[in-house]
């Protein structure tokens, strides 16, 4: 399909863009299929019994509960470690992306 949206840009006068989508669409299904196709079964027993254990002055000196965990921040983190080294995306265009991405919210 990528090679076909592409002919009709070509056609029209545009950039190709829609192979280079599916490409990097591909690469990340790759990735992700060996996480996404097993069943996973995660204990959190002795991460409860640490915690519960732990003094005041310990937990401020290692901080590793989850609950404070800023999900905001960690995902977006998280997403521009996957961007970069995985996708190896250019990072250059970042600022574009974001405003693309709020006009879109709108």
């Amino acid at each position: 399909p990528g090679y076909l949206m592409d002919s009709i840009l070509r056609i029209r006068g545009k950039k190709p863009m829609f192979t280079k989508i599916y490409g990097k669409l591909n690469t990340a299904l790759n990735h992700l299929h060996f996480f996404t196709m097993r069943i996973w079964n995660l204990s959190h027993g002795n991460y409860d019994k640490l915690l519960s254990i732990l003094s005041e002055e310990d937990r401020r000196t290692f901080p590793f509960d989850i609950a404070s965990i800023g999900w905001e921040k960690y995902i977006e983190i998280f997403c521009m470690g996957t961007k970069k080294y995985l996708m190896k995306d250019n990072m250059s265009n970042l600022d574009r992306a974001r405003q693309h991405i709020k006009r879109r919210r709108r």
